[in-house]
């Protein structure tokens, strides 16, 4: 290659206003011209089109002599033309390298594109030659990304909205139900002493249905009471508590010195196997585990010797609790109603209860961020599993 066909590739030889020269004659210059995968529309400085490349009327549809009778403003979309001009303008003052616009090909579809244009001087003249980059499919996927940015946006703004929601509502339940259950213990009170009274005073003038009346009366207020007292802790889990490090072992030993005389007289055979560290409210973890052993304690066949045992098992985020029983079971048709406020599997007459201790759990797990669920089967025992999130030291 000779110095001047190189001066005229590399650019070496520029004229005063920046323009590089070319030699069109060149043989060189032709075969990097059209045998460049990239698209090149060469234009004057009024945007007639004086040349382009073969990949430029693949690209475009257009054959060869049409686009010659063409303005590179024919190109561009209608709402790109301007942008066009702006581009040209910037390139003249040497403030542009790069811009990004949109043809329209001759079956009027249309391409996103990122152009380069370069100023040269061909045979004299002052020209600008433009690469073509198709980058439709890079700008469809950043459409795409922005229409899920601002749908995923405004889903965000809609939770945030229930989520406010939904914490105001808790928050009138809670009011609701610690206010009621002070409201409703005065004349349950009220009640359950004049029962009592005219029990005392009169219990020598009353025949045996009116004893039945009196006790039919004291054990439904009893119970009342216990239901009231069972919707004021409900409403009170996690109120004023404090996240602490909890060790699930040392919580144990707590619940079964609580228990100590029930474990006796009914010879429970209660286990644990090495449990972890967890970072939560002790208070409401103590009620959790106690209330899932009551629970296996409680619902048993008739003279059989309850048995439960309770294991962690460690995943990737979560430690999975299983408290299993050798109790009756649960029918898989109630394993979710069974977490339910106030909801009974069994009347009083088999088995005394409020119906609230496994809501309990259920929303000491939920505060803790965790989930519990139930896996049993009728005269075969239940395992109830806690999961709670991972507490590292």
């Amino acid at each position: 290659m000779d110095t001047q066909s190189k001066n005229h590739i590399d650019g070496e030889n520029s004229d005063k206003n920046g323009f590089q020269l070319l030699d069109k004659s060149g043989n060189i210059y032709k075969q990097i011209f059209n045998l460049s995968l990239i698209p090149v529309i060469v234009h004057d400085m009024e945007m007639n089109i004086i040349e382009v490349n073969k990949s430029a009327v693949k690209q475009f549809g257009y054959p060869e002599n049409e686009f010659l009778q063409k303005k590179v403003f024919d190109l561009h979309t209608p709402d790109e033309i301007d942008h066009s001009s702006e581009v040209l303008q910037k390139m003249e003052e040497e403030e542009a390298h790069h811009a990004e616009t949109q043809f329209t090909r001759k079956d009027g579809s249309v391409f996103d594109a990122e152009v380069t244009p370069c100023k040269y001087i061909l045979e004299g003249q002052p020209v600008i030659h433009v690469f073509i980059n198709d980058i439709t499919e890079k700008k469809n996927n950043e459409r795409r990304i922005a229409q899920y940015n601002s749908a995923l946006k405004k889903q965000v703004v809609e939770v945030e909205k229930n989520v406010k929601q939904l914490k105001r509502k808790n928050e009138e339940l809670e009011q609701f139900a610690f206010v009621a259950s002070h409201d409703l213990q005065e004349p349950l009170r009220t009640v359950t002493s004049y029962v009592q009274l005219l029990e005392k005073k009169y219990s020598n003038k009353l025949d045996d249905k009116g004893h039945k009346f009196i006790e039919f009366i004291s054990k439904a207020s009893k119970r009342m009471s216990s239901l009231i007292e069972g919707l004021l802790k409900y409403a009170q889990i996690g109120k004023n508590s404090v996240k602490e490090e909890v060790d699930c072992n040392e919580l144990m030993k707590l619940i079964v010195e609580d228990l100590k005389v029930l474990i006796e007289e009914k010879q429970i055979d209660i286990k644990w196997e090495k449990l972890p560290v967890v970072r939560g409210y002790k208070v409401e973890l103590k009620s959790l585990f106690q209330n899932l052993i009551k629970n296996g304690i409680k619902y048993q066949q008739k003279d059989s010797t309850p048995r439960i045992k309770i294991s962690a098992q460690e995943e990737k985020k979560v430690w999975i609790f299983k408290i299993k029983d050798n109790g009756i079971g649960i029918d898989k048709k109630h394993y979710n109603s069974i977490f339910t406020l106030y909801r009974r599997l069994h009347n009083q007459r088999e088995f005394e209860g409020t119906g609230i201790g496994l809501a309990h759990c259920r929303k000491i797990v939920e505060i803790h961020d965790g989930d519990i669920w139930v896996e049993s089967e009728l005269n075969n025992g239940s395992t109830f599993h806690v999961s709670m999130p991972k507490f590292t030291l």
